[in-house]
């Protein structure tokens, strides 16, 4: 439900596009944007059983897995079923769609923490720093603005893009990275990843108040026309 830029299209979004062509025509009339967008209440819940049954049994992080999967192909079809069927409710799909995003986000590293806390403290700390990151990240793109819509992709710079579907990629294949090493992941890998995210940050944030400052200005001066 909500616009992207698609002159830098995301790493995994084109094979996400391809399916839904193939997938979104086959759905059953019973399974509509609303419902869709409402799926990540479940996923997230699984997420949450599986990051507590976790705590013995490593094996239950495949859960959380699965239930990130589907969350992220619930989360793109959404949208583009409702524009299909032209029944998309574009202000309560642009809500929705970010609540559940950030419920399934919370839940996961809610998961992970739950998880590291019982086995190096120093982990779940770091853990607590890439989800604030993560929150920043995704509360600059939601409110960023350009003329092409709403701009929610992660980190976009020049052909490269970095959207939503590739951050779920990323944070499957680490939860695999943890579950290869039985639970002990190098606190290094953490220490980068949370280093990447204060980074993009930075960037991000100073690139769309420059963007929309100059936009403010554009707009004061075509006034005083």
């Amino acid at each position: 439900m909500d616009k992207k830029i698609h002159r830098n299209p995301n790493i995994v979004e084109p094979l996400y596009r391809k399916f839904s062509e193939i997938i979104i025509p086959r759905l059953p009339k019973q399974i509509n944007s609303f419902n869709l967008t409402l799926f990540s209440l479940l996923w997230s819940s699984l997420i949450l059983i599986g990051g507590f049954l976790s705590k013995n049994n490593i094996n239950w992080l495949y859960l959380i897995i699965f239930a990130v999967f589907l969350h992220s192909i619930t989360d793109f079809l959404d949208g583009k079923v409702g524009r299909y069927r032209k029944t998309g409710a574009i202000k309560w799909g642009y809500y929705m769609d970010h609540i559940m995003d950030l419920l399934m986000i919370s839940c996961l590293f809610l998961s992970l923490f739950y998880f590291f806390n019982s086995k190096d403290t120093s982990k779940s700390f770091i853990i607590i720093i890439i989800y604030i990151n993560i929150v920043i990240t995704m509360v600059s793109s939601f409110l960023s603005l350009n003329k092409n819509g709403l701009n929610i992709s992660f980190v976009c710079y020049k052909k490269f893009c970095c959207g939503p579907c590739d951050g779920l990629l990323f944070i499957i294949l680490y939860i695999l990275y943890i579950i290869f090493t039985k639970g002990n992941p190098s606190i290094l890998s953490l220490i980068i990843i949370s280093l990447i995210f204060i980074i993009v940050n930075i960037n991000k944030i100073y690139r769309n108040q420059k963007y929309l400052y100059q936009e403010d200005l554009k707009k004061k001066n075509n006034s005083n026309l």
